[in-house]
């Protein structure tokens, strides 16, 4: 009994042992299972990063080619993207540029205004009379308003004086840059040229030259419509005890002419007054025409602006045409003609006193010289 006993348990025991190890060859088959599974996962997921890398890569430089136009090793597939996802259009960005400086030049040309020669003579001839009146004031009642009011007149009519002869130098050299401008877009462009966005950098930076010449033309006639109005509140009197302005001068001096008599010629005193009033009527007219102007080229501006954003953003291929070479080589002949012009207006519309023959002139420089008067 004894014996079947002992027998028994030791097969139990084998048994068991069996089992065990049953059991952790099958573990170890699981662990393997699971070590290969995990293996052929993780190839996989590199398998599809690095394929999703590859097209990312791709994806890039299919964009880079058909931004910039680059046509990667002649390959067919990039001439076609080309074709047939950016057509190149004939775009009439270069002739809208050169309508706008047409205008430019045309307005600038138009211009007439009083010549610069002209408002220093007002300057000088308000001097004189300052000067004749302040000299003898013991004589005159009430006198003191009226030297102060030549003498502001005086120091006013020369600075505007000054800031109408700059004008001229500047428009005619704004013209010529602009000129100059063109001419280097001319030279970089032939009929049937597709230009790329390498080019389209190009260009933006010539028509920002162009929107900084206009920019610097509007700024100077905003200087000169400053002046005007200054020149424009000293004329009316509407800052000065002299309420009525220059009015009020020509009363003055008719006042005391019997005691001028005695001392000046009172006839060329009288074209002197005659001639500042004459001038300074015309600073209504002038103010209206640097007042359009002004407005003209803050809107030329606006449009400069924006073609310049248009290159920086199109979308389009640019194809050059023959009309966009011939409308700019056009412009660039109207600007050296407009040019001239322009330098020329500084001798017109001279407005010139008689005088006798060895009378003094108003037109001197010298105010040591005007002084002495």
């Amino acid at each position: 009994m004894s014996n079947d006993k002992d027998m028994k348990s030791n097969n139990m025991s084998s048994n068991k042992i069996s089992n065990l190890q049953q059991c952790n060859s099958i573990n170890n088959l699981q662990l393997k299972l699971n070590d290969f599974g995990d293996c052929v996962i993780k190839k996989q997921i590199q398998s599809i990063f690095s394929l999703l890398t590859f097209s990312a890569m791709i994806t890039i430089i299919v964009i880079v080619a058909l931004y910039y136009e680059i046509d990667l090793l002649n390959l067919s597939s990039s001439k076609y993207f080309g074709q047939h996802l950016m057509p190149a259009d004939d775009l009439p960005i270069f002739r809208n540029l050169a309508k706008t400086t047409t205008l430019v030049s045309e307005q600038l040309s138009g211009l007439s205004i009083t010549a610069s020669s002209a408002i220093l003579k007002c300057s000088f001839t308000s001097r004189s009379l300052a000067n004749k009146v302040a000299r003898n004031q013991h004589l005159f009642n009430d006198s003191v308003e009226v030297v102060q009011y030549l003498n502001q007149l005086s120091d006013q009519t020369f600075k505007f004086g000054e800031t109408i002869e700059k004008m001229y130098p500047t428009g005619e050299s704004a013209l010529r840059e602009i000129g100059m401008e063109l001419t280097f877009i001319i030279e970089k462009i032939q009929p049937d040229l597709v230009l790329t966005r390498k080019n389209e950098i190009y260009f933006e930076k010539r028509y920002r030259r162009v929107l900084n010449v206009v920019t610097n033309l509007r700024d100077q006639f905003q200087k000169i419509m400053n002046e005007l109005d200054e020149l424009n509140t000293i004329y009316s009197g509407t800052r000065h005890q002299l309420k009525n302005g220059m009015i009020d001068v020509e009363v003055f001096f008719n006042s005391i002419t019997p005691i001028l008599a005695k001392l000046y010629d009172t006839e060329r005193i009288t074209r002197d007054l005659g001639y500042l009033k004459r001038i300074l009527e015309k600073v209504p007219n002038i103010r209206n025409q640097i007042s359009y102007l002004l407005s003209e080229f803050n809107n030329h501006r606006q449009l400069l602006i924006w073609y310049c954003d248009e290159w920086i953003y199109l979308q389009r291929r640019k194809l050059v045409s023959q009309e966009d070479i011939e409308t700019l080589k056009l412009m660039v002949k109207g600007l050296d003609n407009s040019a001239e012009i322009f330098k020329n207006k500084v001798n017109e519309n001279v407005d010139l006193i008689i005088y006798s023959p060895n009378r003094y002139q108003p037109s001197s420089c010298s105010w040591n010289y005007l002084n002495s008067f």
